[in-house]
Order: C-alpha cells, then structure tokens, then sequence
C-alpha cells in the first residue's frame, strides 16, 4: 500500500509541475500567437493559476518529501481542481 500511494504522489508532482508549464506557457502563446487578445484581461486568469500551482507544487513536494504521501496526491487532485474551476469561470 506504501508503495502505490508514493508512485501516485510522484504522478500527481509531475501533473502540478507540467499544469504550472502549461499556465506560463499561456503567456507566451498569447504574445506571441494571438497578439489582439495580449493584454492583461486575458494574461490574468494564467497567472493566477501558475500562482496557486506554485504553490500547491510546494505544498505537495513538501508533503512528499515528509514521506506524507497520501497528502500530497490530495494536494495535487486539489490543484487540478481549483485550476478547472478557474478554467470555467474566469475564461
């Protein structure tokens, strides 16, 4: 049982880590891709989910490295939800 909740917190850092990739990646399709929606409007949702991943990431690799395994697949399911509820509500 040990086992498999470490490789689920091992799974769910790497999730948090490629979401956060993926929230400062916005950034850079917005400027560089769609250059009539860059402003703040829309670069704001982004970074307010690249902040809370931040932090959610370093919650999480401290619960792991605390061998607090199962805390730290319930921070990453967390992180994954809050960045869907800012998906549907501020885009």
């Amino acid at each position: 049982m040990l086992d498999r909740s470490r490789k689920m917190a091992q799974i769910g850092i790497v999730i948090q880590f490629a979401a956060l990739i993926r929230c400062l990646g916005e950034y850079f399709r917005l400027k560089y891709f769609v250059v009539e929606k860059f402003s703040v409007i829309h670069i704001e949702p982004f970074i307010i989910g690249a902040v809370v991943t931040a932090i959610l990431a370093l919650v999480g690799t401290l619960f792991y490295f605390a061998e607090k395994y199962r805390q730290t697949a319930v921070t990453s399911t967390i992180n994954i939800a809050i960045l869907f509820v800012l998906r549907f509500t501020l885009l």
